[in-house]
């Protein structure tokens, strides 16, 4: 799933613009401003800032003028001094506005691409991912031979190598400065070091000419295991991002928050999740393809 923005729409019972017409002056701004409150708010609310990327990141819109949106809907079916006091009014609250939590939804897409993340679950492009244990499973046809299975290990690998130095450089939170309670590592220096000794092991594994199941199993669990740790610190670090309004998203949890969060707020931690789950998913399959050894 993914956020996207519903077009502009009536509060419930509003009057039509016949009847909105019969209405006196005063009740004709409050419509308005009834109206108007129903789609916009102030970017405060719930648009992300990030002070280093120049205030706030009008990522659903905006920032819109309000003359412009009454004139929009209302321009020729209502006079144009109750406009005008419209506007008035709500400039005196604000000149900038974005769009209404309630018009930010969930909508799916055709090619899912991210982790997304919830309170209770975890997919990877629309799969279900589970950690049973220290293993990593995820529905997927594998490679036919061990040849092939070994060249896609191979290729993960390189991704997870990456990741790994990224997020060992990484600061709690993408470019927003993280409040104390998220400013934690997702992976201590011990765990990166103990991670980089996994990724040399696998490196001889792959070049040897009689890989080891075991011995790949087992460093199967060392990536499944930092996986499940980065995956437990996700959760419990953006509940504390929408919990304590971190980037203006507290007022969108509603609205798959989690993963906006996940996304956005933490790229490098999300980049290792999704590199480990790849590449514990891949030396699976290539354990399974390889003789066992007596």
């Amino acid at each position: 799933m993914a956020l996207d923005v519903e077009g502009l729409s009536d509060p419930f019972q509003f009057p039509s613009d016949e009847a909105l017409r019969d209405l006196d002056q005063r009740e004709q701004v409050q419509s308005l401003l009834d109206w108007f409150f129903h789609n916009f708010e102030d970017p405060g609310q719930s648009t992300p800032y990030d002070g280093a990327e120049g205030g706030y990141q009008y990522i659903w819109g905006g920032p819109h003028d309000a003359r412009e949106q009454l004139e929009g809907r209302f321009g020729g079916s209502i006079d144009e001094a109750i406009i005008d006091e419209a506007v008035n009014q709500i400039e005196r609250r604000g000149v900038d506005w974005v769009p209404s939590n309630i018009r930010i939804v969930n909508v799916p897409e055709e090619d899912e691409n991210e982790v997304a993340l919830d309170r209770n679950a975890l997919t990877l492009n629309g799969e279900v991912l589970t950690l049973d244990g220290e293993v990593l499973t995820i529905g997927e046809e594998g490679p036919n031979s061990p040849e092939e299975a070994a060249a896609n290990v191979a290729a993960s690998l390189q991704i997870f190598e990456a990741a790994v130095d990224a997020l060992g450089s990484s600061p709690g939170i993408g470019h927003n400065k993280p409040p104390e309670a998220i400013s934690d590592p997702a992976l201590t220096p011990e765990d990166v070091a103990q991670t980089k000794a996994a990724i040399e092991a696998l490196k001889e594994e792959i070049s040897a000419s009689t890989p080891s199941p075991s011995g790949l199993q087992g460093l199967r669990g060392q990536i499944a295991s930092v996986a499940k740790k980065v995956r437990d610190w996700l959760v419990r670090n953006v509940n504390v991002a929408i919990t304590g309004g971190v980037g203006g998203i507290a007022a969108a949890a509603g609205h798959d928050a989690y993963s906006w969060a996940v996304n956005k707020l933490f790229p490098q931690q999300h980049q290792f999740l999704e590199a480990a789950i790849r590449l514990a998913h891949d030396i699976g399959h290539w354990i399974a393809l390889l003789p066992p050894l007596f």
